[in-house]
Parts: structure tokens; sequence; C-alpha cells
């Protein structure tokens, strides 16, 4: 999901969209003094998947990224969820950070789902 508006990981809208037999990866939205979070991702799944997180070498500053390696009995997958907020024209920062991304992932011998 995407632009959540959640403040933290135990956030009371989190709370309610993960049912029992199920977990949630997040990545806050954006608090500042003058404004509350805006943005915010998150990704709900089966409690039945063991999870890994990916970290990059660098954080992007042009969006946001929650990126896990999902492994089951049965299979294996990378699952990417990035966030661009679509008040803001895409420049050539966003694409740099995007192909380190993609690179990195690369590197990742599984199925890739990026959304």
């Amino acid at each position: 999901m995407c632009e959540t508006f959640h403040e933290s990981h135990d956030d009371v809208a989190l709370r309610r969209i993960t049912p029992p037999g199920y977990c949630c990866i997040e990545v806050a939205g954006t608090v500042t003094d003058t404004v509350r979070a805006y943005g915010g991702i998150a990704v709900v799944y089966r409690d039945i998947l063991s999870t890994k997180p990916i970290t990059f070498s660098s954080k992007p500053t042009t969006f946001e990224i929650s990126a896990s390696l999902f492994k089951s009995t049965d299979v294996n997958f990378v699952f990417v969820m990035v966030y661009r907020p679509g008040s803001v024209a895409p420049c050539g920062l966003f694409f740099t950070e995007l192909a380190n991304i993609l690179d990195t992932l690369a590197t990742y011998d599984h199925n890739i789902i990026i959304t």
C-alpha cells in the first residue's frame, strides 16, 4: 500500500490493516515540524513467509522504498515497493537512484516483483 500516512511501525492504522495470521513491513512517511506524516508504504503478507530486509548502499532521496527477500518451503522471491510522489515531476536524480536500486536487485538469484 502506498501513501499510508503512518508515522511509526506501531501506528494504529497499520495494526488495523494487518489481520491475524499476517505481518506488515513498513516505511513511515515523512514528518516535519509543520506537516504530519505524508507518503509511507506498507506490505502486508502471510506470517507463514519468512522475510529478510534488503538494504541498499545509499538511501534514495527522491522516493520511498521497501525491499525484502521472502522465503517459504515452495518459493523464494524478492518483493520491492517503490513510492514516488506524483506531485513532483521525476528528475534525473530519480532515475539515477532507481538505476542503482535495480543494479543491486540484479545480483539476486530469485524472482523479483517490483510495485
